[in-house]
């Protein structure tokens, strides 16, 4: 999702809807279990820290 919106607008309808995910909240719960494990961090915009994983998430999703 991170990827797929670029970061950005991510409880949009559009952005839940691209993910077939239904509400916020679930949006919320993921992101702040990964922001915990520090796989993202959020400055302006959410970005994957590691650059090699988002590389090969970039390569399965597109």
């Amino acid at each position: 999702m991170v990827l797929l919106n670029n970061g950005k607008n991510l409880f949009s309808g559009k952005a839940l809807d691209s993910v077939a995910i239904r509400t916020g909240s679930i949006v919320t719960r993921f992101l702040s279990g990964l922001a915990q494990k520090e796989i993202i961090v959020k400055n302006g915009k959410y970005t994957i820290q590691d650059v090699l994983l988002e590389k090969w998430m970039s390569r399965k999703i597109f």
